[in-house]
């Protein structure tokens, strides 16, 4: 089915052809990254000025709301979250002092957050698009070291709920709760191409210019910051889910009939990154 959000531009997304990929990038970040064929935590010190010397290894580090209900931790939706440029600062400045003794610092640029280590973690957690909006894991990554980021995370949420922000509740915003760290990468050499991009998400707005933007990144939550619920939908629109995404296109002949959201002829993951790398380049 079809995100709630959607619902002001539902009559225009039906008339659309669709063609069915796999999918795993469930964050605006994530398909980004993919746009650039570059892991997340690449794609964020790529564009980073300045780093930690003897960085062995980075991290994303997605800040997180939960909420307990009776047998779990569920994590309210990224794209319901907010968190700016000063929300990024103080986070740093909260933990670093405890992330020193464990030779890690978390650095940021606007709103996002890189954790950057002097040894490499071999730990392999879920992607922070696969859990949020969704239970909080209640059992280790695999590797060798999971149990040493299960318990560094663990440390920080305690640290968090003993040092709330009062800069955010004072603006009757939610309380960040934790990091979810994940995406790690090693340090090498990589070429970012410029795609211009408008986006609402803190975490994407820090990597993009979005001056004379021709391509929008967004959630489902975010997109009435950005088009009019009368606003035409441009000639392609891409629907990210967990486990596909469907390539809606104009054609000659519209569309007739009730539109099924249902995967079909599905196609390999860079087959859909093939085609939006050829299209960006083009423009």
């Amino acid at each position: 089915m079809l995100h709630p959000a959607l619902d002001p531009w539902l009559l225009q997304v039906r008339r659309y052809r669709q063609q069915w990929y796999q999918n795993q990038a469930n964050l605006p970040v994530s398909l980004y990254a993919g746009l650039q064929g570059l892991c997340e935590s690449e794609l964020l010190a790529g564009v980073m000025p300045d780093l930690p010397g003897q960085t062995g290894q980075w991290w994303m580090a997605s800040p997180y709301h939960a909420q307990l209900s009776r047998d779990s931790v569920i994590l309210l939706p990224d794209g319901m979250l907010p968190f700016t440029e000063q929300d990024a600062s103080w986070i740093c400045e909260q933990l670093n002092p405890m992330l020193a003794e464990d030779g890690m610092t978390l650095v940021s640029r606007g709103a996002a957050l890189l954790l950057c280590c002097r040894e490499k973690l071999y730990a392999s957690p879920a992607s922070f698009g696969d859990i949020s909006g969704k239970r909080l894991p209640d059992r280790h990554a695999h590797g060798a070291d999971d149990g040493r980021l299960m318990r560094l995370q663990s440390e920080i949420q305690m640290h968090l709920h003993r040092h709330p922000a009062d800069h955010r509740r004072e603006k009757g915003e939610q309380d960040i709760h934790g990091l979810w760290l994940w995406a790690p990468s090693e340090p090498r050499p990589s070429d970012i191409k410029n795609y211009r991009v408008a986006t609402r998400n803190p975490c994407l707005q820090a990597m993009v210019d979005g001056r004379d933007a021709n391509i929008i990144i967004s959630e489902a939550e975010r997109l009435y910051e950005m088009l009019k619920a009368d606003a035409r939908l441009p000639a392609h629109v891409l629907l990210a889910g967990e486990g596909h995404a469907v390539l809606l296109s104009k054609s000659i002949l519209p569309r007739f009939g009730k539109a099924k959201w249902q995967p079909k002829s599905v196609k390999h993951e860079s087959e859909l990154f093939s085609f939006l790398r050829g299209m960006l380049d083009a423009t």
